[in-house]
């Protein structure tokens, strides 16, 4: 309090580092990165990645135009299709793809008694259009035994079904594949085709999407709602804003340190921003409850701020080491999510409470709020008292 100006400006400078790092958070939920590195099922994965086509799968579906009499008989379609996932495998983390295409241009090479010149789609041959040819090449391989149509297309043959191997699960690389192949189908599907993306990996970037758009929002109503609940519980908005510092330090701090420390935002450190809020805001509320029963009965400010950590100080204190100490004991679990929870909501928690009892006092010894100046009236001494 003796050094607020000082104090609030050193808590400027934190904020701004922690703003900075927040602009470093990125979303990433690689379901692998929850489990420890040593355990089996992630050095199998790390060996599909590295020696094989790779642990993500992520499929495009392709639809023709609406009442077509089975576009993907069309060797112009599937041309299209065949350009698409060349133009995919360009990336360095797709290592193959596979469609009606591939099987098409195989059994065409066979055909032809493994001429190399044929290992490409069947084409218009004299007296027979290139539609014929690949509706007469799908009829022999279902008439030899083949199963693995639906693998690829419907039974109509009006959507496929392409099958992109990835070695890589991370979302930036996954995005990135989302939108090549959005714009190429833009640019070179003939009109009337649509492409929509599925698989394991479309997932995960939908769960990323989703944990941010519902971060964004949920703490958007929380800081609302605590604000409102702050304002009926203390009839002064004042009090309330000021309440509402340690929560808004906090909240900054816990995410400027995910950011600079490369710490993700997935479901498990979504879980940990959400318990902020609560944290926040309560260790506030009892500081600034036992402040306003202490001004009425002190002879100044100082007084009563010195009577209130006295009181709330102690017992703020010893919650968030208590509380702190026990969210550590989650390090010792072998998922990563559920480390980052321990060491993070007792990170939260210290903040919290250092930000109330330190923070709070600057800033009412700084400003003097007119709340602040309401303390016991000193008796008027008189000449002869005094003498």
């Amino acid at each position: 309090a003796r050094r607020s100006r000082l104090v609030l400006a050193g808590a400027a400078v934190l904020v701004a580092i922690a703003g900075f790092g927040m602009t470093r958070v990125v979303a990433e939920n690689d379901f692998i990165d929850y489990f420890r590195s040593d355990l089996p099922i992630v050095h199998a994965t790390r060996a599909l990645d590295q020696y094989m086509a790779g642990s993500g799968v992520i499929n495009a579906i392709v639809t023709g135009p609406a009442g077509s009499n089975e576009p993907f008989k069309d060797p112009a379609a599937l041309a299209a299709v065949a350009g698409l996932q060349k133009e995919m495998e360009r990336l360095p983390f797709v290592s193959k793809s596979l469609s009606l295409v591939d099987m098409l241009e195989r059994i065409n090479l066979v055909m032809h008694g493994n001429d190399p010149r044929f290992d490409r789609l069947p084409q218009d041959a004299p007296g027979i259009p290139g539609r014929n040819l690949v509706a007469q090449y799908l009829l022999l391989y279902e008439n030899g035994g083949g199963s693995n149509l639906t693998d690829v297309t419907d039974s109509r043959f009006s959507t496929l079904n392409v099958r992109f191997a990835l070695t890589s699960r991370n979302t930036r690389d996954i995005q990135e594949l989302e939108h090549s192949l959005q714009d190429y189908g833009k640019r070179h599907f003939p009109p009337g085709f649509s492409l929509r993306l599925a698989g394991a990996s479309e997932l995960t970037t939908a769960a990323n999407t989703e944990i941010v758009r519902g971060q964004v929002i949920s703490l958007a109503l929380s800081f609302a709602l605590i604000l409102v609940l702050l304002l009926i519980e203390f009839r002064s908005l004042g009090k309330g804003l000021l309440a509402m510092v340690p929560l808004s330090v906090t909240a900054v701090l816990n995410f400027g340190v995910m950011g600079l420390a490369h710490i993700p935002l997935n479901i498990g450190t979504a879980i940990v921003s959400s318990i902020v809020i609560g944290i926040g805001v309560d260790f506030a509320i009892h500081y600034m409850t036992r402040l306003q029963t202490e001004l009425p009965r002190s002879a100044s400010l100082e007084e009563a701020l010195r009577r209130t950590m006295e009181a709330s100080g102690k017992a703020i204190t010893a919650n968030a080491a208590v509380v702190a100490l026990g969210f550590l004991a989650l390090l010792a679990s072998d998922m990563i999510p559920m480390r980052y929870v321990g060491w993070m909501v007792s990170q939260t928690l210290l903040v919290s409470a250092v930000a109330t009892l330190v923070l709070l006092p600057a800033l009412l010894s700084a400003f003097r709020p007119s709340f602040a100046r309401q303390v016991a009236p000193q008796p008027v001494v008189t000449a002869p008292e005094a003498a």
